[in-house]
């Protein structure tokens, strides 16, 4: 038996409820791809079993892109086709997804206040987003956030299109 544990920290109770229902989301389409077992998690944090093995590298990209293909062919073929972008989405197991851009718009302006070097101005930022209300909805991964001074998001974001 694997002892060995993941744990993930949310800004808030709220948010690890959110990431461990939308991991059981996406554990449960079928997409033949493997999950961490999800082993709960109290208040703040998720336990995922750890998953022995290396991170994924450039290398890695083809494997991980099929992987990812998958997911989100098996998300449309759940109903992720008929969600949009800037709407709240209910999947057909009850889950309320958010919207993509009401909860980052001001994200994005306070990162970029804080970033003198970013060569991205708000016009820009308001741009993209308004940009990608007008694209189709899929699956994307956050960038990890141990890389960065931001608190974790949830595991996986659902909405996303690049303009």
């Amino acid at each position: 038996m694997n002892t060995r544990r993941f744990v993930k920290t949310y800004p808030s109770s709220a948010a690890a409820r959110t990431a461990r229902a939308h991991y059981r989301w996406l554990a449960s389409l079928q997409a033949d791809v493997v999950f961490p077992d999800l082993l709960g998690g109290t208040g703040d944090t998720v336990e995922f079993a750890h998953i022995p093995g290396r991170t994924a590298g450039i290398g890695d990209l083809v494997t991980v892109s099929a992987a990812l293909g998958r997911l989100h062919q098996a998300a449309r073929r759940a109903g992720l086709d008929r969600a949009q972008v800037n709407s709240r989405f209910t999947t057909s197991g009850g889950l309320r997804l958010a919207s993509f851009a009401g909860p980052r718009r001001q994200r994005l302006h306070q990162l970029r206040a804080r970033t003198a070097d970013c060569p991205l101005g708000h016009q820009d930022i308001d741009a993209w987003l308004d940009r990608a209300a007008l694209l189709p909805a899929a699956l994307y991964k956050d960038a990890n956030p141990a890389t960065s001074s931001s608190p974790p998001e949830p595991m996986w974001s659902w909405w996303t299109s690049t303009p």
